[in-house]
């Protein structure tokens, strides 16, 4: 493990579940368990039902297991990757071999006041995944948006490799990256939108839209859809280039 750890680098940053959804599945399965015993231990003409038990029992174990496993579960970033931890085990995908990136954020309100993003990060390598999914707040969202900027930066060069070996890398479903401009589907047509002058673009509820001139959507990509953020990265690259 010492080595392991060593050769993934320094740890830039770790993050754990949020502590009350796993605490209170262990508190629902406790009590279930505590019922459990009082059925199963209690004398049957004072109410003991080992029937009752066996089902408070199974119903409890459910639960407790779930908040147990939830709560141990943690995410640590390295220099050179990512190791995810909980009771069931460890998975460790180092940058350099991450395939696909799946990344979604969802921001949480209470009576119209924030309370938190609900992050999943998805991070696929050769035959691991390291997955981990939390509500987090301030810098526990800052150091996973970092980390999805590190990674889509990774795979944004092997898209930009592809672009410049078949002339297009795929962006999203029936989405494409070309030298000079982004081409799709819409409505059974082929559209193209170049580079130059700069298309205007906007990310709104979760969605990525492409802008025409009277700021109508001509084209819309869910950010928690694979390897979206990579390809957003290429994008912006490409329009850097092109405005040089």
């Amino acid at each position: 493990m010492a080595g392991g750890a060593h050769a993934l680098g320094r740890v830039l940053f770790q993050s754990r579940t949020a502590w009350l959804p796993g605490v209170s599945l262990v508190v629902v399965g406790l009590l279930f368990l505590v019922g459990a015993w009082d059925f199963l231990t209690g004398d049957p003409n004072a109410g003991g039902d080992p029937l009752v038990g066996g089902f408070c029992l199974v119903v409890g174990l459910i639960p407790s297991s779930m908040g147990i496993w939830y709560l141990s579960r943690s995410l640590r970033c390295h220099e050179r990757g990512v190791v995810s931890r909980s009771v069931l085990g460890t998975s460790t995908v180092l940058h350099s071999e991450m395939k696909r990136l799946r990344y979604h954020a969802t921001e949480q309100y209470v009576n119209g006041s924030f309370t938190g993003t609900v992050i999943s990060i998805a991070l696929e390598g050769p035959g691991t995944t390291v997955s981990f999914s939390s509500e987090t707040s301030g810098e526990g969202t800052r150091n996973l948006e970092r980390l999805r900027d590190h990674v889509s930066r990774f795979l944004s060069e092997d898209l930009h490799r592809r672009l410049m070996s078949d002339g297009f890398a795929d962006w999203s479903r029936g989405v494409r990256l070309e030298g000079d401009g982004v081409r799709f589907i819409v409505n059974g047509k082929e559209t193209v939108i170049p580079f130059s002058p700069t298309p205007r673009y906007t990310i709104q509820s979760g969605t990525f839209h492409l802008l025409d001139g009277e700021n109508r959507s001509l084209l819309g990509i869910e950010c928690g859809a694979d390897d979206f953020w990579p390809g957003f990265v290429l994008f912006q690259r490409l329009l850097e280039e092109t405005a040089r």
